[in-house]
C-alpha cells in the first residue's frame, strides 16, 4: 500500500524502570527530574492501516551538527532512558535514521526534532490527565510506563 503517511508522537512516563542485562533484573530510580515528566520516545510516521514506514533508505544519515541548537532542549525533553545514560546522540541517530528518514519529504532532520519538541510542549500530556482526573501511585505507570492506572 503506497499511502502517504501521517504521524504519531509517543511518549513515555519516566518514573521506575524494570530492565533485564546479563541474565539479571535491575530496577532502578530515574533522575528526581525524570520523574513525574512525561518524555518524547520519538517522532513515527504512520499508514492509515495501522503499519508504519521504516528504515527509508536515505542517504541523509544523522548528523549532529544539524540539531546542534536543539541539544539542550533534546536532553530535557527527548532524552535517552538507556541505562547506563548517554548524551542522546545514538538514541536521537536511531530515531532519526528509522523513523525520520520516512518524513523526509515533510521535514529535515532539524524540522524532525523541531516538530516532535513543539509538539511535546503543546500537548500538555500530563495537565490533560491531572485535569481529567487522572491519579497513580507507586512510580506511577509500570514497566516502560505504557500502562495508565486506572482514573479516579
Amino acid at each position: 500500500m503506497n499511502c502517504k503517511p501521517s504521524t504519531f508522537l509517543l511518549r513515555f512516563w519516566c518514573g521506575r524502570r524494570h530492565t533485564v542485562t546479563r541474565s539479571k533484573v535491575a530496577a532502578f530510580q530515574r533522575p528526581e527530574s525524570l520523574q513525574t515528566i512525561f518524555t518524547i520516545h520519538g517522532l513515527w510516521p504512520n499508514y492509515n492501516d495501522g503499519t508504519y514506514p521504516s528504515n527509508c533508505g536515505s542517504t541523509n544519515s544523522f548528523d549532529h551538527s544539524e540539531i546542534s541548537d536543539l541539544t539542550n532542549r533534546l536532553q530535557k525533553d527527548w532524552p535517552t532512558l538507556a541505562c547506563p545514560s548517554g548524551d542522546g546522540l545514538k538514541f536521537w541517530g536511531h530515531e532519526w535514521n528509522k523513523h525520520g528518514t520516512c518524513s523526509e519529504d515533510v521535514l529535515d532532520q532539524h524540522s524532525y526534532f523541531e516538530k516532535g519538541l513543539d509538539l511535546k510542549k503543546k500537548a500538555n500530556l500530563l495537565e490533560a490527565l491531572k485535569s481529567a482526573g487522572a491519579s497513580w501511585s507507586g512510580g506511577g505507570y509500570g514497566g516502560y510506563g505504557q500502562q495508565l492506572l486506572p482514573m479516579k
